[in-house]
Formats: C-alpha cells, sequence, structure tokens
C-alpha cells in the first residue's frame, strides 16, 4: 500500500443553485404501507395481486431543461434524477420539492452513493462529493485514472476505484489529500460497500474482499473470498453483504470475517440486486420473485412474473407483470 499524501487536483467548494423556479419532469409512486390483501391459500401458492399502491405526489421534470431523464435513484429521504446532460437533480421523497442541482462532467459511473451525510459521484476522471443535505460541493477532483465503479464517501474520506491497475485509491474529503491506496489483482465489478464505520467489503472479478480501515487513514486487507464474478452489486445487511455471482449463486457474508453464513441456489441469475425488507431478502431473476429467510437463508414463498423493487414502510414494493406496482407483506407474500 502506498501512504504517500498526495493532492489531486481539489477545487474550492461552494453552495450550489437550488433552482427554486425550474419546473422538473417526475412521477414517483409512494404509499403508507398497507397491508398485502390475504387469502387462505399457503404462501408459496397465493395468486392475489398484492395491493396497488397510490400516488403521493406527480412533479413536472425535464421540460423546462429540455433534457431526458436517464436514470432514477432512491438514495434514504432523496430521489436523485440523472439527466441525458449529466445533470443530478436531487428532490425531496416526501413532497417532490427540489432539494439541489449539481452538473457532473460527464456521464455517471456507477449509481450515486450516499453514506455519513455525503453524496459521491463518479463520471470518467472526475470525483464529486456533495452534502447529502444542502448538495454543498465538499469535493471535486479530476483523477489519474478513469473510474472503474462508484466512488463511495465514509464521511472523512472517499474511496475511489481507479481502472487503471485495478487501484484504490483513499482520499481526505477535507483535504483533498491522498490517504492511501492499493493495488488489486482483479478488476473491479461494483464499488465498495461499507459494513460499519471501520470494515469496507470490496468486489472484484475473483471474489470479495475485506478491508479495515482506521481514523488515521491506515487500512489493510483482512480477508478474502474466492466466490466467482460478483454480479448485480453488493447490497449490506446489517454486518452481512448479500452477492450474486455469475455461477447464479445468492451468498450472504459476514463481512467481520469473509465467513458465507448461507448461500442459496435461486436457479437462474438475478435480474438486479436483491432487495431486503424486514427478515426477508426479495430476490427477482427472470421468471419469478423469491422471498428468502435473511438469517437462515431459506426460501419462504415465490410468485411468478413479479419483481422487487423497494422496501417501504416495513413493505416489500413488487412490479407486477401488467407493470403496475403493488405492495406485499414481506414475511408471507
Amino acid at each position: 500500500m502506498n501512504r504517500t499524501p498526495r493532492r489531486m487536483g481539489r477545487r474550492p467548494g461552494h453552495r450550489l443553485s437550488t433552482l427554486a423556479a425550474l419546473p422538473l419532469v417526475l412521477a414517483a409512486t409512494l404509499v403508507s404501507a398497507p397491508a398485502a390483501a390475504q387469502d387462505d391459500a399457503t404462501p408459496g401458492a397465493r395468486h392475489d395481486a398484492g395491493r396497488e399502491v397510490q400516488r403521493a405526489w406527480s412533479v413536472d421534470v425535464a421540460a423546462a431543461r429540455g433534457v431526458s431523464i436517464t436514470g432514477v435513484h432512491a438514495l434514504d429521504d432523496l430521489v436523485l434524477l440523472v439527466d441525458d446532460r449529466h445533470g443530478v437533480s436531487a428532490l425531496r421523497l416526501d413532497d417532490g420539492r427540489l432539494a439541489w442541482f449539481v452538473q457532473l462532467a460527464g456521464p455517471l459511473v456507477g449509481p450515486p452513493t450516499r453514506e455519513a451525510g455525503h453524496v459521491a459521484f463518479g463520471s470518467h476522471d472526475h470525483l464529486l462529493v456533495v452534502d447529502a443535505r444542502s448538495g454543498l460541493r465538499l469535493l471535486q477532483q479530476r483523477l489519474p485514472s478513469p473510474l472503474a465503479a462508484a466512488p463511495r464517501s465514509d464521511g472523512v474520506r472517499v474511496f475511489v476505484p481507479l481502472l487503471v491497475d485495478n487501484r484504490m485509491a483513499v482520499i481526505h474529503v477535507d483535504s483533498g489529500m491522498q490517504a492511501w491506496d492499493v493495488r488489486l489483482p482483479a478488476a473491479f465489478t461494483s464499488g465498495p460497500v461499507f459494513v460499519d464505520g471501520r470494515l469496507m467489503v470490496v468486489p472484484c472479478e475473483d471474489g470479495l474482499r475485506g478491508f479495515v480501515t482506521d481514523t488515521e487513514g491506515r487500512g489493510r486487507q483482512a480477508w478474502v473470498r474466492p466466490t466467482g464474478r460478483p454480479v448485480a452489486g453488493l447490497v449490506r445487511d446489517g454486518g452481512r453483504v448479500l452477492v450474486s455471482t455469475a455461477g447464479l449463486e445468492l451468498l450472504a457474508v459476514e463481512g467481520a470475517s469473509g465467513r458465507v453464513a448461507w448461500s442459496l441456489l435461486p436457479g437462474e441469475r438475478l435480474a438486479a440486486a436483491p432487495v431486503v425488507v424486514g427478515d426477508v431478502v426479495a430476490l427477482g431473476t427472470a421468471t419469478s420473485l423469491q422471498a428468502v429467510d435473511r438469517i437462515r437463508g431459506g426460501v419462504l414463498w415465490a410468485r411468478p412474473a413479479e419483481q422487487p423493487v423497494a422496501a417501504l414502510g416495513g413493505m416489500l414494493v413488487v412490479r407486477r407483470a401488467d407493470g403496475a406496482l403493488a405492495t406485499r407483506a414481506a414475511a408471507t407474500g
């Protein structure tokens, strides 16, 4: 690991305009977590359609700026809209109002990430970290290499997967100085995930690697878990991470040790990252929705032709075959 401090082209921070008068184009569908419909059949055999969600607010986005929305990302109480001019509009989830706007240097690399009050963006060889509440630019740099995956901040440092040499650069947000970096033997498949304040899991072509960091800016590799190539990104689940592999396997891996807590073969490749709702992990494949016990890994129930979308108020939001959104009780379906 190289711990020589380096400055990487930081520009002074400044507050961005909130563009309060900008008309926005977005239809967001929210629910107050109604109970799902029930019948007398067994959980795995129920055929009710669930309860359709109700629209809470709808605002117009895009028309005034003459753009098209190319991505929607939900980050806690914010909805981020990415447009085809590389602008990002952050809307408040509760009422749809614009919280802030940032202009990226180019196309987004990986999804934006939110951690410890920071939102981190990567675009080609540019890094941007902003305050999640205000949109204040905290760090903006041009990097020595294109990004390989999405960066992530822990509130003090930002962890940046670089394409050249499979290198992870760790940069102090307040100074722009590099704290340390490490070259990995395999390419990144997605960005890192923090299990807690000190543990970070990094997905690479040959599996997972766990790193331990501390407040003094040092980092070391703690474990390696060969899994085959991870797909669909990692999902944090308490002290574990969930990873789906190219071998069509879903693994729950302990962040502290790299030990596999449980594994499952859904039979098909996952269509997207799993969704965690209470004690259930919802998996979506090309043909079905499966609900899995997040502690032991057993399948609780399954439904054909549905996909998990999000967790909301303790309920699972799914997309039905007809395209409509519905809620289901995660434990029973």
